[in-house]
């Protein structure tokens, strides 16, 4: 007797393991496919939190812009503009809001993420920085 003959199964029944045959591939396709589907979650999640680094540094050089005791609101959005046109797609259907009264800055980038994964619904990202305007005083 061969160590690979089958003991268990008599003359035309198949043996033990037959049964199972091929589910190891089935196994495997389905690992597989749940393995993709993490790996294009994690990407889609990096996406994600560049767009709101993207989202943050143009409200922060627009805010850093408006503040200036000579700018206005069109110079800050201006500056905000800039940041988002250099980073290219990173921010789709961007909008620089700068408001301006006679002692704070406003600046809300609003836009959303590039997405490979449509069905997890992302939220809209929505950066908001606050500050005092430049003002000079007699010491």
């Amino acid at each position: 007797m061969t160590e690979f003959e089958n003991t268990d199964a008599s003359p035309g029944r198949p043996g033990a393991g037959d049964s199972e045959r091929g589910s190891e591939t089935v196994e495997t396709a389905i690992l597989f496919s749940v393995l993709i589907l993490v790996v294009f979650g994690v990407i889609q999640g990096a996406l994600w939190f560049h767009a709101r680094d993207i989202a943050h540094s143009a409200a922060s050089t627009a805010y850093f812009q408006a503040r200036l005791s000579d700018a206005g609101e069109a110079d800050g959005t201006l500056a905000g503009h800039t940041i988002l046109d250099s980073s290219k797609s990173s921010l789709n259907g961007s909008n620089v809001a700068v408001t301006r009264s006679a002692t704070t800055v406003t600046v809300t980038v609003t836009g959303t993420s590039p997405t490979i994964l449509s069905f997890l619904g992302l939220p809209q990202i929505s950066e908001t920085v606050t500050g005092p305007v430049e003002r000079f005083t007699a010491p």
